[in-house]
């Protein structure tokens, strides 16, 4: 299909490994090759990659993205994740929907996302065929304060789900596109607080994953970063790509959301991985 073509946006649904039902969205050519499962952050959902589908179905690749509970159009506390392994079960989950369907599984995450990619990569390199972290958020640009971090603790504790970090993260901040800010500025789905169980799941991910650097078998994997971004701090994720021999490329102009800022240079780099390290089946267009 050409480059210019439409691609249409279709509902899906995943039924959750703990019985919440997952939501998502689904972009596809007719003949697809394979799949990217996309991981969207902290702040996003599933429709942030609706920009960087277009030229990815235009490749051949469907996408598909499902919003985590308490996320975009999923149901649960907004901002809230029960720990860790709940997160990583609905990544294998729809790894597993996504393979049955594709038969080759290209997993995308992007910033809080890219983190979760990473760590159920190491968790199980079989899921995956590549894996694509953009910005992942290995660390932040601008660290919790230690009170902040003491009372999410508490909180985390005392099991305290309606305690809440606010996020203060600018649409500026996200991407340099006047129309992209003002589309986040009114979109109804933008978390702007995570609970304490989100909080203490992300530093127990940048623990393992900094500590499995190195020591854990992935697929293959890149590492696309913003070189001027204001969000994730790039330098604890070139130093555990070295560690873990991930080849990192920096887009040297561009702001955190990369899906945003450059969405053709991102899918090319997915196809161009993808291709090389991909099941060559043929898949069928989403359901």
């Amino acid at each position: 299909m050409s480059p210019g073509t439409p691609i249409p946006e279709r509902s899906i649904r995943l039924d959750g490994p703990d019985g919440a039902p997952l939501s998502g969205r689904g972009w596809s050519p007719p003949e697809p090759w394979g799949a990217v499962l996309a991981l969207h952050g902290s702040v996003s959902h599933a429709g942030w990659f609706a920009g960087v589908a277009a030229p990815l179905a235009a490749a051949g690749l469907a996408v598909v993205a499902f919003d985590r509970p308490g996320w975009g159009l999923s149901d649960g506390p907004r901002g809230h994740l029960p720990g860790l392994a709940a997160a990583l079960r609905h990544v294998y989950a729809a790894a597993g929907w996504v393979r049955a369907r594709h038969g080759g599984v290209h997993l995308l995450g992007l910033s809080w996302g890219g983190l979760l990619a990473l760590r159920a990569a190491m968790g199980d390199a079989r899921a995956f065929d590549t894996v694509t972290l953009v910005a992942p958020g290995l660390a932040d640009k601008r660290p919790t304060g230690l009170g902040t971090a003491a009372r999410a603790a508490a909180a985390w504790l005392t099991g305290d789900r309606g305690y809440r970090i606010v996020l203060d993260y600018a649409p500026e901040d996200c991407t340099r596109d006047p129309d992209r800010q003002a589309s986040i500025r009114g979109d109804p789905l933008y978390v702007r607080g995570v609970s304490a169980g989100f909080a203490w799941a992300t530093r127990l991910m940048r623990r393992q994953t900094a500590a499995w650097a190195g020591r854990k078998t992935l697929p293959p994997c890149q590492c696309l970063l913003a070189g001027k971004d204001t969000i994730a701090d790039n330098r604890p994720a070139e130093a555990l790509a070295r560690r873990a021999g991930i080849p990192v490329t920096v887009y040297g102009d561009a702001a955190h959301s990369l899906v945003f800022e450059e969405p053709g240079r991102v899918a090319a780099d997915i196809v161009s991985l993808a291709r090389k390290n991909g099941p060559a089946s043929g898949g069928r267009g989403l359901a």
